[in-house]
């Protein structure tokens, strides 16, 4: 009975470390943006307030306009 007891208390301990270690990994992920598939880009999203036109912003700094699959500047 005594390692019942220890078993249920272990398998608490562990799911609280788990539920822990899945919250910090998601505030890390929560910089992800549209610009990124797999792992992080480097580029960074900038939506014009004005015109809801995107651009994209490199490592380095500059601008460039963020395009559909058509050729457009993907404004919204």
């Amino acid at each position: 009975m005594e390692a019942y007891k220890q078993f249920k208390k272990d398998l608490a301990v562990g799911l609280v470390l788990v539920m822990f270690i899945m919250a910090i990994l998601e505030l890390f992920e929560a910089d992800y943006d549209s610009t990124d598939g797999e792992s992080r880009s480097g580029m960074s999203l900038h939506i014009d307030n004005m015109t809801r036109c995107h651009y994209l912003g490199g490592k380095n700094g500059g601008l460039t306009p963020r395009m559909t699959s058509s050729g457009k500047h993907f404004c919204g």
